[in-house]
């Protein structure tokens, strides 16, 4: 596991050094609720909730300024109910589980929230799209 570990946090610092076409590519990194069920290895890295649903896009470029290592990651959103509080929409970014512990180190170093959930079929996490997000 370590060595999982420490080759992730260079894979993250490979990232961040030399950002490639991920970073290239845009806001256009959204990943659909079948792409993530049918990845046997997906994760998603919850990193923020919003009473207003436009602001997750914001947030997710704010976070890709803050730390450019975001921008290798999917986004995705989910509308959830929390009882007492109302609606809110999760921010999550998604991709290799290898490299989600790494990513939600250097965000709370960063003070940065941060929680993994398990995004195969069956482990209790349903996500569906967000809004494409306009920088």
């Amino acid at each position: 596991m370590r060595t999982i570990i420490a080759a992730a946090a260079i894979a993250v610092g490979a990232l961040v050094a030399a950002p490639g076409p991920a970073a290239a590519a845009g806001p256009d990194m959204e990943i659909t609720e079948a792409e993530a069920e049918a990845g046997a290895l997906a994760f998603a890295v919850h990193v923020g909730s919003y009473k207003m649903p436009g602001n997750a896009p914001t947030d997710w470029w704010k976070l890709a300024d803050f730390w450019p290592g975001v921008l290798y990651f999917k986004r995705m959103t989910k509308v959830v109910d929390i009882p007492g509080k109302g609606m809110f929409t999760r921010l999550y970014l998604v991709g290799d589980p290898a490299l989600a512990p790494v990513l939600c180190r250097e965000l709370k170093k960063r003070a940065k929230y941060c929680a993994i959930h398990d995004l195969r079929a069956g482990a209790g996490v349903t996500l569906h799209d967000g809004e494409a997000a306009a920088r």
